[in-house]
């Protein structure tokens, strides 16, 4: 029992025990979702890659007509509207998994009062996800371009 207080009291063994269980949740949340989301991309960049975008395909069909300084960025805007419109594949799976909200608001409890504002902008979502990219999805699209031209996510 003395043993236990001691290594309780030792602010070093709690120190590594925290160490431990935050790397035990980190690689717990790596694998649930990150290397889901992960492989997700891939598989999505794989899919626009054999099959780009209108927007992709005119721009390497006007490549070779371009001063060959300027052929780099093409393949910079190439890249960055297929790591885009591959965003918007996930964005559109993810939203078709979604629940869809139920048509009535009655409740067991006898609660039905609905508000209808909320109800069409709910809907409307469902229907058609916004076509907006906020900065925390910029922030996730450019680590996982990082990963990518680094040969692949860690």
């Amino acid at each position: 029992m003395y043993e236990i207080i001691q290594s309780l009291n030792n602010k070093e063994n709690l120190q590594s025990d925290f160490d431990d269980i935050q790397m035990l949740l980190s690689a717990h949340f790596r694998k649930k979702y990150v290397e889901k989301l992960e492989n997700a991309f891939k598989r999505c960049q794989k899919d626009n890659e054999k099959n780009p975008t209108n927007e992709v395909r005119l721009l390497n069909a006007l490549k070779p007509y371009m001063p060959s300084e300027k052929r780099s960025d093409i393949d910079n805007i190439t890249e960055m509207l297929t790591f885009i419109s591959t965003f918007e594949n996930i964005r559109k799976e993810a939203g078709a998994t979604l629940p869809k909200i139920a048509a009535s608001a009655i409740h067991e409890d006898g609660i039905y009062e609905v508000d209808e504002e909320c109800l069409r902008q709910q809907r409307a979502e469902l229907v058609e996800p916004p076509q907006n990219i906020n900065a925390a999805q910029l922030m996730l699209m450019m680590g996982l371009m990082s990963g990518m031209s680094k040969g692949g996510a860690s």
